[in-house]
């Protein structure tokens, strides 16, 4: 089964991160993450410079999707010619003693982890991981499958920071906002970041932590939507369970607006229950008259944000 934050290959060697658990007339919802142009040269994609290659190289690849009614990236399911998953590239390094610096830092990291308590069939390494393009300063991403199991990392990852060797230093934080590219300003963002307990410094290396739901945990999303445009809303946030899933679920108290979703990481456990926020993203309607609001039409989302305004809760 094709899950979120697995790459697939195509026959150009493109690698598309799957962002959906929906296949729509045979193609899986994606983003164009790496190209593999020969001769050892790997090209990495923004939103915008991926839409710009598909469009010049691979128009096959952009989709207006209808039940999203949105334009995406997809890949039709017979064009896949390899899957990555997150669990394999555990389950490589783990099998072995080799590697360059990098593989060495992530192995003795999940060891580290399995030892204060991650379950090992409930987790995996995506990003330049799992298909080999990292260098000396790529980060490491881990993703943990089910809600419960999230929940339990994260304590495990609020326990480790309390050793300043796990502390995320000024240049991490400085290189993570730039990367974000969000419509936050740096210590803005510093502050919200500091009380996810969703990323370590570890041995030099910054290791991001997501969650990707369990069958049972997905939205129930009645498609087709119909896109609304952006607005802005201050609400109070009346369920925090899924604030760290993906998308993201901030269940509201809007008199409209039921929930607001965040399908992008820098707005994943923005705000928690009891604190008012401030939330600006375009809005759909799904086929039950559903309403909520979208953060993160592209990775960078530009224009959206999730705010808290009010009284903030330093820990949660």
């Amino acid at each position: 089964m094709v899950r979120v934050k697995d790459y697939l290959v195509t026959p150009e060697d493109l690698y598309f991160a799957v962002v959906s658990d929906i296949t729509e007339s045979g193609k899986i919802l994606c983003d164009l993450r790496y190209a593999d142009l020969g001769q050892g040269e790997i090209r990495k994609f923004t939103t915008e410079s991926a839409n710009r290659f598909l469009s010049e190289k691979h128009p096959q690849y952009l989709y207006h999707s209808r039940m999203l009614d949105v334009n995406v990236h997809a890949v039709p399911e017979t064009l896949v010619r390899r899957l990555l998953k997150p669990v394999d590239t555990v389950k490589r390094l783990l099998g072995s003693d080799g590697g360059d610096d990098k593989t060495t830092t992530a192995r003795s990291l999940v060891k580290l982890l399995l030892d204060r308590g991650m379950t090992p069939d409930r987790s995996g390494i995506t990003g330049s991981l799992m298909p080999g393009f990292h260098g000396g300063d790529s980060d490491i991403d881990i993703v943990i499958y089910g809600q419960r199991e999230f929940w339990k990392l994260r304590e495990i990852v609020k326990s480790l920071l309390s050793d300043d060797r796990y502390q995320l230093d000024d240049v991490m934080w400085w290189d993570a906002w730039k990367r974000r590219n969000c419509d936050l300003e740096f210590e803005e963002y510093k502050r919200y970041e500091s009380r996810k307990f969703n990323k370590i410094n570890f041995q030099g290396t910054k290791t991001d932590f997501s969650c990707i739901p369990d069958p049972g945990e997905i939205i129930d999303i009645k498609y087709p939507l119909r896109k609304l445009p952006a607005r802005t809303v201050r609400c109070r946030v009346t369920d925090d369970s899924a604030v760290f899933s993906y998308p993201a679920r901030y269940a509201v108290d809007h008199s409209e607006i039921q929930e607001v979703l965040a399908y992008t990481a820098t707005f994943t456990g923005q705000a928690f229950t009891g604190e008012e926020i401030e939330a600006r993203g375009p809005v759909e309607v799904d086929d039950n008259n559903r309403i909520r609001m979208v953060i993160g039409t592209s990775r960078e989302a530009p224009g959206e944000y999730i705010r808290v305004p009010g009284k903030f809760r330093e820990y949660s």
